[in-house]
């Protein structure tokens, strides 16, 4: 009897075990860069915040909102994810281009700083979530 017990107990452990295995080895799933962000973005010190977007493409590229997304002042440029590390360049009509450096948070916000190129932190920070 007690032989059977643990002959049972074997079988039962090696059906359990590759399922603790597989399913604590699954790394928690990673936010995407690609979609449509909003929020705001502010220049020091203490000037407020402004309304601030972007679309970030799949093919590298972004249009960027000086304002709420869908509004006149457009911005071009391309944009890399390096783990969370996210940096973008982009460039105004009026010739002013922009250089930000972020972090992409699991909970898909993006947070990071701004600046007129070839700095990435001279003009101030901003906060960006998905939509």
């Amino acid at each position: 009897m007690k032989q059977k017990l643990n002959v049972r107990g074997f079988i039962g452990l090696s059906f359990l075990l590759p399922a603790l295995v597989v399913s604590c080895g699954q790394p928690a799933p990673v936010p995407t860069v690609v979609g449509t962000w909003s929020g705001t973005y502010s220049t020091p010190p203490g000037s407020g915040s402004s309304p601030y977007g972007m679309i970030i493409n799949t093919d590298g590229t972004l249009k960027v909102y000086d304002g709420p997304v869908g509004s006149a002042d457009v911005a071009t440029g391309t944009w890399t994810l390096t783990g969370q590390n996210f940096k973008a360049t982009y460039h105004y009509v009026e010739g002013s281009d922009v250089m930000v450096n972020a972090v992409l948070n699991p909970s898909n916000l993006l947070t990071g700083t701004w600046g007129f190129a070839p700095s990435n932190t001279s003009g101030g920070s901003f906060t960006l979530t998905k939509q």
